[in-house]
């Protein structure tokens, strides 16, 4: 799975863009389930591929089912 298409799947899912980090940091955020969730995503290219860590990092971070990243 690439970052381009995780950034897709949170859109898909009610994530929204927030702001830049630092560096090469971006903040997506979204409110399901009562609270407010912040997934921080670091990468230099949208066509790179998300290591298997990363993407659970990510998964975490959302509060999403791991269904949901499965395309």
């Amino acid at each position: 799975m690439t970052y381009r298409q995780v950034i897709t799947v949170l859109e898909e899912n009610g994530f929204y863009f927030e702001r830049y980090g630092k560096g090469s940091h971006r903040v997506y955020q979204a409110h399901h389930s009562g609270k407010r969730w912040s997934v921080i995503l670091s990468f230099s290219r949208p066509g790179e591929d998300v290591k298997p860590g990363t993407l659970g990092s990510i998964i975490r971070q959302s509060g999403l089912s791991r269904d949901v990243f499965r395309r």
